[in-house]
């Protein structure tokens, strides 16, 4: 399922662009045929499934919770399926990376933005992401575990300072 309809592409992007990228026949589509766009359709689904391999990744959202979005937060999910799937178009005309940086910012934001997410340093205004963002682990000692500092003469071995080896008399 895309999180994203070819309306919405067509809401974001300029139609004939979209309409000269997504011919192979070198007849430029209209918004009518754009609407129905088999190409448009499967590069929204690919960017969709770029979004949730990213999101789930992160173990901070399941498909289930990316499809009941709403408001602001359905909207950034929407932005970013259109700017990855506008960048798979340029990909699908041959474009190098490097014009598809010029030509499409949004593509590299929205692959930098998934990051972020994944990483929990943004997340979706959704309960559980919110907690799972501010994570922080929780150290246990139990009281049978020996602490670092009771072990430190195992791992680095004893220094022992003897009468003509005292490194704090500086006037020698």
């Amino acid at each position: 399922m895309a999180y994203a309809t070819t309306q919405n592409m067509l809401d974001r992007y300029d139609v004939n662009r979209l309409g000269q990228l997504v011919a192979d026949d070198g007849v430029q589509r209209t918004k009518v045929q754009l609407l129905s766009d088999a190409v448009l359709e499967e590069m929204l689904a690919d960017a969709s499934g770029y979004i949730t391999s990213a999101l789930i990744a992160g173990n901070r959202y399941r498909p289930e919770d990316l499809a009941t979005l709403s408001g602001d937060d359905a909207k950034l999910l929407i932005r970013l399926t259109c700017d990855i799937a506008f960048g798979l178009l340029l990909q699908r005309r041959g474009y190098p990376l490097d014009q598809i940086k010029s030509i499409a910012p949004g593509y590299l934001q929205a692959f930098a933005w998934l990051d972020r997410m994944a990483d929990g340093q943004a997340v979706f205004n959704l309960d559980e992401a919110r907690d799972a963002g501010r994570t922080h682990p929780e150290v246990v000692v139990a009281r049978h575990e020996p602490l670092l500092s009771s072990t430190l003469t195992r791992v680095f071995g004893h220094l022992e300072l003897g009468p003509r080896d005292n490194r704090h008399d500086r006037t020698a």
